[in-house]
C-alpha cells in the first residue's frame, strides 16, 4: 500500500505544479501512470531485481488505455533475453519491435522522420488524402490512421534499452 500512497503523492504534486502554471514539456500521460510525456525513466540494478517488472507495469497501463502506438526494445544483439519482458509482452496489444544497439540510431531517426511527417499531415488535415498511405502506415507500424476527432491521435513511442551500460550509443 505504501507504493500506492507514494504514486498518489507524486501525481498530486505534479498536477499542482501544472495547475500553478509552471511550464514544462514533461506532462502527465494519464493520472494512473508514472511514465510521463517527454521524460526519461531509468532503472539501474542487478539482473533479476525487478527493473523490467517495474517498467512493464506502467507500459501495460498505457497499453490498455491505448496511449502508445509502438514499443522499441533495444538490446545488444537485437534479441530479447529478459524472461519478464518475454512473458508480459504476450499481454500487449501495442506492437513492439526488437532491434540491436547498432541499428538503433538509424531506426529511431527514421521513425522520427515519419512521425514528423505524420504530425504535419495530421495538423493540416491532409493525412487521409495521402496517395501512398501504406508507406507511412508501415513505417509507423499502424494499421490505419486515426480519425481527426479521435482522442490520442499523437503517436507516442516507448523506447526500452536493455543493458544500455554496454552500448556505444551514449
Amino acid at each position: 500500500m505504501l507504493s500506492l500512497e507514494i504514486d498518489a503523492d507524486i501525481i498530486t504534486s505534479l498536477s499542482e505544479k501544472t495547475d500553478k502554471g509552471d511550464q514544462t514539456e514533461i506532462k502527465e500521460i494519464h493520472p494512473e501512470s508514472l511514465i510521463f510525456y517527454y521524460s526519461v525513466n531509468i532503472a539501474v540494478g542487478k539482473q533479476g531485481t525487478g527493473k523490467t517488472l517495474l517498467f512493464m507495469r506502467e507500459i501495460l497501463k498505457l497499453d490498455r488505455l491505448k496511449m502508445i502506438h509502438l514499443i522499441l526494445y533495444i538490446t545488444g544483439d537485437g534479441k530479447i533475453t529478459d524472461d519478464t519482458f518475454i512473458y508480459l509482452s504476450q499481454t500487449l496489444t501495442t506492437p513492439y519491435i526488437t532491434i540491436s544497439h547498432n541499428e538503433a540510431k538509424k531506426i529511431i531517426n527514421g521513425l522520427l522522420y515519419y512521425k514528423n511527417m505524420y504530425n504535419e499531415l495530421f495538423n493540416t488535415k491532409k493525412l487521409h488524402k495521402l496517395k501512398q498511405k501504406e508507406i507511412l502506415l508501415d513505417a509507423l507500424y499502424l494499421n490505419e490512421f486515426p480519425d481527426y476527432n479521435q482522442k490520442n491521435t499523437r503517436l507516442h513511442t516507448i523506447v526500452i534499452f536493455d543493458d544500455i551500460a554496454y552500448s556505444k550509443l551514449f
